[in-house]
């Protein structure tokens, strides 16, 4: 199984964070630089790079794994490894999945 060593979403387990810097950054906090494949460089503020990264996810998604039978059935049988719940609950995410 590939993943193996994913955390469960819901894990108690706490990341480690690095400690704060000692001397002031220079970054913008306010946006993050994103490097697409071409090594152009565009800036997001916070909520739109999330937003661009929930759609190249979900495009990556749609595009690599579910117009792949196989791949599919690896995301499909990886995701009821991990829920725990009712069989109402695991219905509805394999018709989202569909």
């Amino acid at each position: 199984d590939k993943f193996d060593n994913v955390p469960f979403i819901d894990s108690e387990e706490k990341l480690a964070t690095t400690p704060p810097r000692l001397s002031p950054s220079n970054d913008n906090d306010e946006h993050t630089t994103v490097k697409n494949d071409f090594e152009t460089s565009q800036s997001f503020s916070n909520a739109e790079t999330i937003g661009k990264l929930k759609q190249e996810v979900a495009t990556s998604v749609r595009e690599k794994i579910l117009a792949n039978a196989e791949e599919k059935q690896k995301l499909v049988d990886y995701v009821h490894k991990r829920i725990i719940g009712n069989a109402t609950e695991k219905r509805l995410v394999n018709e989202y999945l569909e």
